[in-house]
């Protein structure tokens, strides 16, 4: 009966269908495989539903499955909220803020962590990487609590967003690249040199596409890097050039910046949480955020 499925189940299941197996699962909980198989079958057994199909070769969702994963982890969210509630009330402020970031941290959320470690120091703030798309889907799905987030959701149903922080964006150069300059410079002129992009659904990326088609300009010859180090190495040794919110750029003071002469990119920092009611931590955090 349903009665009889407890959050210790829930948790083993989500670990499979997120880890992709069973093994897996069970390193993640520090526990042997066959505990993690006898917990998810009882549950299955609980619920009257096969969550998993099994093969010697994958482990995977059933349609019950993929309908069971974003209900347990808001009854799993749920739970914690409940004890932070309860614990709260006796000594101060507890729990976890599961919290997604961009790269390149935006200042103001490291303030807001710097002061909730010294005023609430039992509040636990976990920070997890990923591109926008991918984070606003876990804010929806209570994967995360909040998320920072360079893009506006493209789909805001169940979702609240603030804007934090806006910039223009700049091209970004070596001290000896042929685009070094002081003077604005067209999109046009961009396409002389080879350029660093970033993969499909980084928030730069998406600025940087949305720019080059209004000016109907095109890049020259161009690399693919999925963190900030990287392009900024490419651009330091004169190999290529990028465009950067301003802010991001002058964290690499070797390099030189240089405004954009129309159609110029724009960094948009987003706050992106659930409509509803939210726990006490994540509520305190949202307010220092904002």
């Amino acid at each position: 009966m349903v009665e009889r499925v407890d959050l210790r189940q829930l948790d083993f299941a989500l670990a499979v269908a997120e880890e992709g197996g069973f093994s897996a699962a069970a390193r993640r909980l520090h526990t042997v495989q066959s505990t993690v198989s006898s917990m998810v079958s009882a549950l299955e057994k609980d619920l009257g539903v096969t969550l998993f199909v099994r093969t010697t070769r994958q482990v995977r969702l059933t349609e019950a499955g993929e309908a069971f994963v974003p209900a347990a982890r808001r009854a799993l969210a749920a739970a914690r909220e409940v004890r932070a509630a309860a614990r709260s009330t006796a000594t101060g402020l507890h729990g976890t803020v599961t919290m997604g970031t961009m790269q390149g941290l935006w200042p103001g959320l490291r303030q807001a962590l710097l002061v909730m470690s010294e005023e609430h120091p039992d509040v636990i703030v976990e920070l997890h990487q990923a591109p926008a798309a991918v984070m606003q889907e876990e804010v929806r799905n209570g994967t995360l609590d909040l998320a920072v987030v360079a893009l506006a959701p493209q789909q805001e149903q169940g979702l609240a967003v603030r804007l934090l922080w806006q910039e223009p964006m700049v091209l970004v150069t070596g001290q000896a690249d042929p685009l070094a300059g002081d003077d604005p410079v067209p999109l046009s002129a961009v396409g002389s040199r080879p350029f660093v992009d970033f993969p499909d659904g980084w928030a730069v990326r998406h600025e940087v596409d949305r720019a080059f088609r209004a000016a109907k300009a095109a890049r020259g010859r161009r690399f693919e890097v999925n963190d900030l180090l990287s392009a900024a190495d490419l651009v330091e040794y004169n190999l290529a050039v990028t465009i950067l919110p301003r802010s991001l750029a002058q964290r690499f003071p070797r390099l030189l910046v240089r405004p954009i002469q129309r159609h110029v990119p724009h960094w948009r920092v987003m706050l992106v949480c659930r409509h509803g009611e939210l726990s006490e931590p994540v509520r305190t955090f949202l307010n220092l955020l904002l």
